[in-house]
């Protein structure tokens, strides 16, 4: 099971159920998907779907796969696929998918004058992920000041972002504000 703390709620759990739980093969029902509310989002999937996702490179699941935060893990699962994931990251697949998130959370969340200022790092996560990709050919790290420190140059953007993430930590409520205006590109 892994943490995130990139969702409309302050949390993200994503969990793979032990063959135990009434959701399984055979099932119709093959994910797991609490109401989302202010605190937690907590989704999962059946092994099986697991398996065919991870198989075709899927971020979320290779995001989960990377995660330090772990709940409860009970059997050698995850180390194998952690392993396996190495060979089958699929570089456009992930590509695709983070610049897609990208657009469609930009012209959801901030086409406004005012806008939620935590959704600029639903935009920024996911570019910048894309952009850790087109530069290494890697899966992209998880940690957001990893992507930040490699990916975006010294300038007006990166003390914009920086000014947003100490706030965000600081545990400030980021809510709505007039849309920020910075003109300076990404490297990758």
């Amino acid at each position: 099971m892994e943490q995130s703390r990139h969702s409309p709620s302050d949390y993200q759990q994503r969990l793979l159920p032990s063959s135990n739980n009434p959701i399984g093969i055979g099932s119709k029902r093959d994910v797991i998907e609490l109401p989302i509310n202010d605190l937690l989002d907590i989704t999962g999937w059946v092994l099986t779907k697991s398996l065919r996702l991870f198989r075709k490179s899927n971020p979320p699941v290779m995001e989960c796969l990377r995660s330090e935060i772990v709940y409860y893990q009970a059997y050698s699962t995850i180390e194998q696929l952690q392993e396996l994931s190495k060979s089958i990251f699929a570089p456009n697949s992930c590509l695709h998918h983070y610049l897609n998130m990208a657009a469609n959370n930009f012209r959801e969340y901030l086409q406004g004058e005012e806008v939620k200022i935590k959704k600029y790092f639903y935009v920024l996560r996911t570019v910048l992920a894309a952009g850790w990709i087109e530069k290494y050919n890697e899966f992209p790290p998880l940690e957001f000041s990893t992507l930040e420190n490699h990916l975006v140059p010294e300038g007006p953007l990166k003390n914009e972002i920086n000014t947003l993430l100490k706030r965000k930590l600081d545990g400030e409520e980021l809510d709505k504000e007039p849309k920020i205006q910075v003109n300076q590109s990404i490297s990758t």
